[in-house]
């Protein structure tokens, strides 16, 4: 996982005022076995479909580390956060 790419639409949403006051989203995701995103669920949004949109498509583009149980990937669920500021 790079949390250091990019979020796409952020920059452009916050230049015409669509961000609001929230400067942080939480989404639940799950990651499958295989480090790939199953569902994503939004926890805390910006109340912009713009910018709530944006962020579960960048997530679902990520790709994870699993977690490992008995030395085995497993499938897990995190709570990850994409500050706006």
């Amino acid at each position: 996982l790079d949390p250091s790419k990019p979020v796409p639409h952020f920059s452009s949403a916050r230049a015409v005022g669509k961000d609001g006051s929230v400067t942080m989203l939480v989404l639940l995701v799950e990651v499958r076995a295989d480090g790939s995103v199953g569902d994503v669920v939004l926890k805390v949004g910006t109340g912009s479909a713009l910018i709530d949109h944006a962020a579960l498509d960048y997530v679902r583009t990520l790709s994870w580390k699993p977690a490992l149980m008995d030395g085995k990937p497993v499938a897990m669920r995190v709570l990850y956060s994409i500050s706006l500021s």
